[in-house]
């Protein structure tokens, strides 16, 4: 399945609802988050809901469309990459890719209006990371490139 698409993101949510016990312990989570995976200029954004316990809906943005996401999140595709290549050799991130710890150092891009909008990326992280995680169970291909 090609990363990034509405469809992987659709798929990772499948795997999701079958970890439902573990995201409720983790607790719920109320967030929009813009996705961005760029290539050179060009990028590919989308708009993922995250409600109570899991992702909602997905779509993806057309160039120019504005979003109304608490915050972003935008790597190149690279980077995107080989996170879910790592995801998928362990089984879930190794402490060198997660998205807390490619953002820190801004491999990963976290962007918001404000603070407190940026602070949702914080709080909920660890659900992000568990989203993100499960996607050991899709096969994912990218562009120019076999599948991991």
């Amino acid at each position: 399945m090609q990363f990034p698409s509405v469809q992987w993101f659709e798929a990772v949510q499948q795997e999701a609802d079958t970890e439902a016990d573990t995201f409720r312990r983790m607790g719920f989570c109320d967030a929009t988050v813009l996705f961005e995976s760029r290539s050179g200029e060009d990028s590919r954004r989308f708009v993922l809901d995250f409600e109570d316990y899991g992702m909602t809906s997905v779509r993806e943005l057309r160039k120019g469309e504005a979003d109304d996401a608490h915050f972003s999140l935008a790597a190149e595709d690279a980077v995107w990459r080989e996170m879910i290549e790592n995801i998928h050799v362990n089984g879930e991130a190794d402490l060198e890719h997660t998205l807390n710890r490619l953002q820190l150092p801004g491999t990963v891009e976290l962007a918001a209006s404000d603070q407190q909008n940026a602070d949702l990326f914080y709080r909920y992280n660890q659900t992000f990371q568990e989203f993100f995680n499960l996607s050991c169970r899709v096969e994912s291909e990218f562009a120019g490139a076999g599948s991991a």
